[in-house]
Order: C-alpha cells, then structure tokens, then sequence
C-alpha cells in the first residue's frame, strides 16, 4: 500500500515542551493560484486518467491530456504558540486539489526543536481540520494526508483529494540544515515533499531564513537559501525513486526579507 509506505514517521512523537499559551500569529497564504491548465502556462500538466476532474464529479476521459489542478501554498510562523481550534477560513478546505502547508516554530522552542522535530500538536490539528481520525489517513473531508517532513522548527505537510491518490506513485521527502555551527542545526533550514502525480513532479520547500535588517542578515539569508537548494536533491535521493517527467516547484516559508 503506498500510503502506508509513505506514512512512516520521520521521527518518534513526543510530548510538546516549551510551548507558551496564547495566540498564534496570523498566518499568511500565497494569493489564490490559478487552476492548472498546462505546463506551458509555466505550471504543472498533469496527465491522470484515473482520478476526478476536480471541477466535476465525472471521471477524466483516459484521452485527455491535461487535468486540471488547484493547489493551494499556506505558511505560518507560529512562534511557538498552540494551534487553535479551527483552520478555517484559512485553509479554504473544499476549494483545491492540493494543499501543501509550511510551518516555522510551531509546537515547541528551537532550543527542543533541534533535538525533538516531530510536531504532534501541528499535525493532530492539520488531520482535524480534514477530517482524519485516529491513525487512518484519509479524512471524511474527502481528503488524504499524504506525508510531512520536519526539521528543528520547520514543517511541511501535503494533504490531496482522495480522488488523485492512485494516481500518486511516489513521495519523497527531504531536509537540509542552514541554522547555526556553520548550518550544521536545524534553527533553520529547508524541508521538501516531492510527489509524483501522473507523469508530472511536484516540488513543496518550506524554508526558513536568517532574521533581522542589514547587509549582513540579508547576505547570510542569501547564503542560506543557497546552501538548501545546492543540498537539496542529495537530500531527496534519499528518499528513493527517481524523476522524470514535466515538473513544477513551489517555494513557500518564512523567508525574513524585510
């Protein structure tokens, strides 16, 4: 079953430590993205003849060609703050295909985060908001959670319709360190889920970027962004599997530039 292979934990859930009560800061989101019609509107094609158009319930003809997807991008620093108890507007659940939602310090301090990056209180809501009880992965929301990857204070989490998962034939996941001891610690970083759906490959990074104003910060942001995306295949090699195909990249997170 390719959801169990892929629902395997990066890392073993703790209980939360460190975490101050209070509001959440507000989170952000990408303006809403257009629907997908083909890679050569610069997006991703995807070529499905299994799943559900998502403007319809009628099923995609297996001669046509381009399917589209809507595919929403939500970040939030959370700075340590508990989850609230709805998601909703936000998310918009019901709307799109395809979620893909980026955290930066959410559930516990850095200082735990860098030891214990797993993000149980995060992800009980995220699975909540959907609908997904228990340890299942899909939700009576019409949704499954495909997967997460979390690294010191970063997460990412996909979550798609359940109608496109038999058309999903691999997920990998990925992290790459840019924090302090020369970006050696996970303070701050990248974490990626990559998944291939039809023929098309679909990139989600969620960065996490050097703070405050000046030349110094902004070069040293500068420098970490590039240290994540020169390491950041080696680290989906590790994943398994392999390319190919059309390919689309989505970066989102807290980039700090000011």
């Amino acid at each position: 079953d390719l959801r169990t292979s892929m629902a395997e934990s990066d890392d073993e859930l703790v209980s939360a430590a460190g975490v101050p009560d209070g509001p959440a800061p507000t989170p952000s989101r990408l303006p809403s993205l257009p629907r997908i019609p083909s890679l050569s509107s610069g997006y991703a094609r995807i070529d499905a003849d299994r799943c559900d158009s998502p403007a319809s319930s009628a099923p995609v003809a297996a001669s046509s060609a381009d399917t589209p997807l809507s595919v929403f991008c939500g970040t939030w620093n959370m700075h340590y703050a508990r989850p609230p108890p709805q998601l909703q507007p936000w998310l918009d659940i019901g709307r799109h295909d395809l979620y893909a939602i980026s955290t930066q310090e959410a559930d516990r301090h850095l200082a735990v985060a860098v030891v214990l990056p797993a993000k149980p209180r995060w992800e009980a809501a995220l699975r909540r908001a959907f609908g997904i009880d228990g340890d299942g992965d899909d939700g009576a929301s019409g949704y499954t959670w495909l997967g997460s990857r979390a690294l010191g204070g970063s997460h990412v989490a996909l979550l798609v319709r359940t109608t496109l998962v038999p058309s999903i034939t691999r997920l990998r996941r990925g992290g790459v360190p840019a924090g302090l001891l020369g970006g050696l610690l996970g303070n701050k970083g990248g974490v990626a889920l990559e998944l291939t759906l039809g023929r098309s490959t679909l990139l989600f990074v969620g960065v996490h970027l050097a703070a405050h104003t000046g030349r110094a910060a902004v070069a040293a942001r500068d420098a970490q962004f590039l240290s994540i995306f020169a390491r950041l295949p080696a680290a989906l090699s590790r994943g398994g599997g392999g390319g190919g195909g059309e390919a689309a990249a989505f970066l989102l997170g807290d980039l700090n530039y000011r």
